[in-house]
């Protein structure tokens, strides 16, 4: 680069910046938006460009000096194009900034080989604003939206880097090795929160005692069925626990009352948003709906006769007491004396979470049951709250939340990565956004359902995915997408080789009918390709990716699985399907060529209907996809049996090393019915207890029984205490959980060893 060019390249910047200097002079920003802060963020241009003169090595710099002048050129074009935009005219306060931090955001990823994140809240008045906004035009805070902030979410180059470089694949099994019992979770390695865990030596089991009205952690040493301790835990807690090394992690919604928020949190949304709003008069018989606006001042505006953003001059209402979420971590080192390390809480109620190479990630949600419009209503009603409780709620600052560009509903999907050794913590919110999340090795996705209705009352679903790229503690919300339709659970969702595949079903609001799709997302969260229209007017039952195949139970009157090749995302193809009696609810791959189907039967009535009839466990042959085949069928039972493991896949068990399933069952027998009304005759419970099949390519076949009563013969009904609701494995012994009670069986005769009642 000569002289002259490097001249010519520094006059063109500096007439960008005076510029830019008298556009922004009549104009408050925060200072970190300034245009003084902007040039000196700037200055590596300049010397960037000497330093090219002086070594005169071509292409090293001249990429920084390519980088930095676009970085530049972009925030500037970013201010551009919202000062002039008649938009702006609606924009926030801070929604300018908003937009320079997003142009900027866009720059950098311009200069670096990293996924980029979604812009974050430049301040706590543009939450406000996005708030308050769809509250005025849906004309019901508590419900849910169909329409997004002005504010647009430039993704520009987000989640390329994710796109192009391939996941690790995930395993088919996520069972450990010498016969230790771990959860039936759905991705190898990531650890899912159940209700019993054990090491190899104790196990860990939740209960309810029915005496105290309390909830515990019993700790029994499994060799010979001693109970070494019981944690008590405050109150009556729906717990779900983690084992980490020598530490035991509870998580749960938390059921006291807060009685007083920190003064931190308790201050009116007032002292720390720059944002008013003109709500319109209502009669008496409307709400509180109205046009809002944002003041780029913050002064003080009000119509005659009413209080600042109060309708009719009334108090606002509000609920005044949070509901939290607790990640409680103690110390099992003694298990005979578990002590407690220290608790996280966070707002809203539990939703999920996952255990990951020592990191907890904890999701809640948190609704917003206050118009925060109201000038009364509070920080914390406004926005979620966290912290550890040695040292204080806090509120979530606003460069850790993100606005979904359209979001479902006024509420948040509260994230917290927790590194249980450390005792550190990292809290993520995005607006709009949680129902149900899955996550990969390399992403945390969150689902949620939105609804859009017609005037005629009539109605179209879909789901909106947002994509948090996780790196230990490390959250980066990357970006959000939406597919057409709902989806049946985390199943429905998979990532491969930075590809998201989604199964859904969807309805069309004019011919009443459904339909079921499978949609493949790029890691920009933007559509790829789909298959559509499959099964119309049934519905998805359940799903399982295998590698680069995908399987899709629906159901209506016959149980069609669909196999549906992936192997090339830009082009997913149906090449089988499986029309059978019944459907199953959960799919479990035994290998890459078997899948393992739990579901129920069905049986035609004589007025055409169909109604469930007991319980079934199909084997299906994948190795040929385009011929699939059950290849057989173990029924149980009739109509009124059940069990946990068809709604919830950690009440299955499979025991890879000795080919056996498990799962608690309750199984009723119609005798004397007649053709085409199984509702008839008399139905007895037969069994209410756990059974284990041998299961291998070849079928399945009854290894053994154990009865939930003390008869030992499973035909009577038992108490709550004894109902099996898991079983695990050590080596040969099997073990059951019941809420008062654990009791092993030896698997080579499935004869009880010995039995330990709690109390």
């Amino acid at each position: 680069m000569g002289e002259n060019k490097c001249k010519e390249m520094q006059e063109d910047i500096e007439a960008v910046k005076n510029h830019f200097s008298r556009e922004t002079s009549n104009i408050e920003m925060p200072e970190s938006l300034s245009a003084k802060q902007l040039f000196i963020k700037t200055d590596s241009i300049s010397k960037a460009i000497h330093m090219v003169d002086k070594t005169r090595q071509k292409g090293k710099y001249l990429i920084n000096v390519a980088a930095c002048a676009a970085a530049f050129i972009l925030i500037f074009s970013g201010y551009y194009s919202i000062t002039h935009s008649p938009a702006q005219l609606l924009a926030s306060p801070s929604q300018s900034a908003s937009a320079l931090m997003t142009a900027s955001s866009s720059a950098s990823a311009a200069s670096q080989s990293v996924s980029q994140s979604m812009p974050a809240a430049v301040d706590y008045t543009e939450i406000r604003y996005a708030i308050g906004k769809a509250t005025a035009e849906n004309n019901n805070f508590a419900g849910i939206y169909s329409k997004s902030t002005d504010r647009a979410l430039t993704q520009g180059a987000a989640g390329q880097a994710s796109a192009s470089a391939p996941a690790a694949e995930a395993r088919i099994t996520t069972y450990g090795s010498s016969g230790v019992y771990q959860t039936n979770t759905q991705v190898a390695d990531i650890d899912e929160a159940d209700i019993v865990k054990t090491d190899g030596k104790y196990i860990y089991l939740y209960r309810f005692n029915n005496q105290t009205g309390n909830s515990q952690i019993a700790i029994v040493r499994a060799s010979d069925l001693v109970l070494m301790s019981q944690l008590e835990l405050k109150s009556f807690y729906a717990t779900e626990m983690y084992l980490n090394g020598d530490q035991l992690i509870t998580v749960q919604n938390a059921t006291e009352n807060i009685e007083k928020m920190p003064a931190e949190v308790d201050k009116p949304v007032t002292v720390m948003t720059n944002c008013t709003f003109d709500v319109e008069q209502p009669s008496e018989s409307s709400s509180s709906s109205g046009s809002v606006s944002g003041t780029a001042s913050g002064a003080v505006a009000a119509s005659p006769g009413i209080a600042i953003g109060e309708p009719n001059g009334k108090i606002a209402r509000y609920f005044p007491v949070n509901n939290l979420t607790q990640a409680v971590v103690y110390s099992v080192s003694d298990p005979q004396k578990p002590t407690e390390q220290y608790r996280y809480e966070q707002d809203g109620s539990y939703v999920s979470s996952r255990l990951y190479e020592g990191v907890l990630y904890l999701i809640s949600n948190k609704n917003i049951h206050t118009d925060v419009r109201y000038n009364s209503t509070k920080m914390y009603q406004m926005v979620p709250v966290a912290g550890m409780s040695d040292e204080g709620l806090k509120l979530v600052p606003p460069d850790s939340i993100v606005i979904a560009p359209d979001y479902c509903d006024n509420s948040y999907a509260v994230v917290t990565a927790i590194n249980v050794k450390d005792k550190k913590a990292n809290t993520k919110a995005i607006l709009g956004m949680t129902n149900t999340i899955y996550m990969s090795h390399d992403n945390l996705f969150i689902a949620a359902q939105k609804y859009l209705y017609n005037g005629n009352g009539q109605g179209t679903t879909s789901t909106n995915i947002a994509r948090i790229a996780v790196d230990g503690m490390d959250l980066s919300f990357i970006a959000c997408g939406n597919v057409n339709g709902t989806i049946d659970g985390q199943f429905s969702l998979d990532e491969r080789d930075g590809y998201l595949r989604v199964a859904t079903t969807s309805n069309d609001p004019v011919k009443g009918t459904t339909q079921n799709n499978l949609y493949i997302l790029d890691g920009k969260m933007e559509p790829y390709s789909k298959v559509e229209g499959l099964a119309p007017g049934e519905r998805i039952y359940s799903v399982r990716y295998i590698g680069t195949m995908g399987y899709i139970v629906t159901f209506r009157q016959t149980d069609p699985l669909f196999a549906i090749d992936l192997s090339d995302p830009a082009n997913p193809k149906v090449v089988g399907q499986l029309k059978i009696p019944g459907f199953s609810q959960y799919l479990h791959p035994l290998n890459s060529d078997t899948l393992i189907g739990l579901g129920v039967n069905t049986s035609l009535t004589q007025g055409g209907g169909i109604v469930q009839d007991g319980l079934k466990l199909s084997l299906f042959d994948v190795s040929d996809p385009v011929n699939l085949s059950e290849t057989d069928v173990y029924s149980m039972g009739n109509i009124g049996s059940y069990s946990e493991a068809l709604n919830n896949h950690k009440a299955f068990m499979y025991y890879p090393e000795k080919g056996l399933i498990g799962f608690p069952t309750t199984i009723y027998t119609t005798t004397g019915s007649r053709a085409g009304d199984p509702w008839s005759g008399e139905r007895n419970l037969t069994f209410n207890g756990y059974m284990v099949f041998k299961v291998s390519e070849d079928g399945f076949k009854l290894a053994g029984t154990i009865s939930s009563d003390d008869s030992g013969d499973g035909f009577k009904r038992t108490s709550n205490d004894n109902a099996i609701s898991r079983a695990i494995y050590l080596g040969d012994t099997l073990y059951t959980i019941s809420n008062g009670r654990v009791a092993s069986y030896s698997l080579s005769s499935f004869e009880q060893l010995k039995v330990l009642d709690i109390k």
